[in-house]
């Protein structure tokens, strides 16, 4: 039973690896795709269609929808600067990875 504990903590920690790899990517993608400019995760996901990166990363985070998207924003420590009938509107101030959550 040893041995397979082991494995199983081996594989939660690549598991935890891959996440955190799409998470840099995703928030590249988000700060590539915005340029400083605040977005709600609805309008962002609809723009995923007219940007490849974008859609890209979404599909490798395994985002399927703006709700999700939205959840993961907070996740990724993008800032929160207001809120209007799409929900939250955000802000990412850097690609860089420092901010990003467990």
């Amino acid at each position: 039973m040893n041995d397979l504990a082991g494995r199983i903590v081996a594989l939660e920690r690549e598991l935890a690896g891959l996440y955190r790899e799409a998470d840099r990517a995703l928030r590249q993608a988000i700060a590539a795709s915005t340029k400083g400019r605040a977005f709600s995760a609805t309008e962002l996901f609809r723009h995923r269609l007219a940007d490849r990166e974008l859609e890209a990363a979404l599909a490798a985070a395994r985002i399927t929808s703006a709700r999700q998207l939205g959840k993961r924003c907070r996740r990724l420590g993008l800032v929160h600067v207001g809120d209007d009938r799409d929900g939250a509107i955000w802000l990412c101030e850097s690609p860089a990875d420092t901010h990003l959550r467990p």
